[in-house]
């Protein structure tokens, strides 16, 4: 089962985007290592992979939605 990138899940801001693209990469890297029977080794990796680069993700987020002076800002970070 992989996940596919589809142009209508674009936020409109590149690097974004980018970063979506990455965990979809790293989504399907992860189903393919479980269908090959080597999740178990690759599931360390993927959780070390998520724990930095969800917290850069959130952090360049949140830089974005303070230069565009977004309105719904603290609402964000609650959520």
């Amino acid at each position: 089962m992989s996940i596919a990138w589809t142009p209508n899940l674009s936020v409109g801001v590149e690097h974004i985007d980018d970063q979506h693209k990455i965990w979809f990469e790293k989504a399907n890297a992860l189903f393919e290592a479980g269908k090959e029977k080597r999740a178990k080794e690759y599931i360390k990796t993927m959780l070390d992979f998520l724990d930095e680069y969800t917290k850069k993700h959130f952090k360049d987020e949140e830089a974005f939605m303070v230069e565009i002076r977004y309105p719904e800002l603290e609402a964000q970070k609650k959520a």
